[in-house]
């Protein structure tokens, strides 16, 4: 290929690409959007961990169980909570 063919084909490369970006304007927008729904789907799903983790904790009418639930079962959820969601990173 010739010089100038090259140099109009890079030409137009360009002009596609800046087209492209400007059909695309509202791409950062939709980017922002779908992080934003990410941390309130990761959020929820902590909520849900703490949830099923309290559920199975419920205790009856021994207070000693109690006492270990309200005690403990915050760090242990916190603890837990970050081992699942690195696992799955």
């Amino acid at each position: 290929m010739e010089p100038q063919d090259l140099q109009d084909q890079k030409d137009l490369q360009v002009q596609m690409d800046h087209q492209v970006s400007m059909d695309n304007q509202d791409l950062p927008d939709q980017l922002d959007l779908q992080e934003h729904q990410e941390k309130k789907a990761f959020v929820l799903n902590i909520a849900l961990l703490m949830v099923v983790f309290f559920l199975k904790m419920v205790p009856g009418d021994n207070l000693e169980k109690w006492w270990y639930i309200t005690t403990f079962s915050p760090i242990y959820f916190l603890l837990t909570s970050f081992k699942i969601c690195f696992f799955f990173l």
